[in-house]
């Protein structure tokens, strides 16, 4: 018998091939354990001191929630009438899609619903859904960078189109068509590129009341369709250039 107790006969000597196999596969196992720890560890390490933190991938899934009209544009409105800065918007063209994002105020007063304009196409809500001002003084302004696509001859509604695709009707008073033109003052001209702020038109509040008609003005997303969800502020006061307007991004 030897040493590794295999015995010394013919036959012996022909397993012991097999013994010898054993050891060198348990030894391979021993190796393929050990790296695949070592692997693991290296790759755990490397994680830890490489990747992105907990915090910024939070403020980066929170970017679209309330705060996302701020990725979209920064608040630039300067309170009173010293000065209108511009709208600073993201380079080349918005991306809106599965975004919620905020239209302004193009002009201060009290926010109401479609709902309480005195005109059954706009209360119905059929040229769009949006939002209805009751002015305090008679000035509209881009509410943000924009070319003017249309500009009615009465100079009492005008229609901007944002370059992300939402397209905005401004129409002062119900009804005033009728006045054709007469106390309304317009600063642009179909085709114009406007700047967030800019003055578009005035009109006179106490000579319209005095022709009869309301200036109630509606504020209407008027490709409605191209978007998710459109909906109001809550009813109440509203500075120009203020949040007015909701819009969950196009379909």
């Amino acid at each position: 018998m030897s040493i590794l107790n295999i015995p010394s006969n013919s036959y012996g000597l022909a397993v012991l091939p097999s013994y010898l196999m054993y050891i060198y596969e348990w030894r391979q196992l021993l190796w393929y354990f050990v790296v695949s720890v070592l692997a693991c560890a290296v790759c755990f390490v490397l994680t830890c001191m490489f990747s992105i933190p907990k915090e910024v991938l939070e403020q980066d899934s929170g970017d679209c929630s309330a705060d996302c009209n701020a990725a979209v544009f920064e608040r630039g409105w300067e309170e009173g009438h010293g000065g209108r800065s511009e709208e600073k918007e993201s380079v080349g063209k918005e991306n809106t899609a599965g975004r919620e994002f905020w239209l302004r105020s193009p002009l201060a007063g009290r926010a109401v619903s479609m709902k309480e304009v005195p005109d059954a196409i706009f209360a119905a809500e059929a040229l769009g859904k949006g939002m209805a001002v009751i002015p305090e003084e008679g000035e509209v302004v881009a509410p943000c960078q924009a070319e003017v696509t249309a500009l009615f001859d009465t100079k009492h509604a005008i229609r901007l189109k944002r370059e992300s695709g939402v397209e905005l009707l401004i129409h002062v008073g119900v009804n005033t068509v009728e006045l054709e033109g007469k106390y309304y003052k317009v600063y642009v001209s179909q085709g114009d590129k406007v700047k967030a702020g800019q003055l578009l038109l005035t009109f006179d509040m106490e000579k319209i009341k005095e022709a009869g008609y309301e200036v109630i003005t509606p504020v209407i997303v008027s490709n409605t369709e191209e978007y998710w969800h459109v909906e109001g502020r809550e009813v109440g006061n509203v500075k120009c250039m203020e949040d007015l307007i909701k819009v969950l991004g196009g379909r």
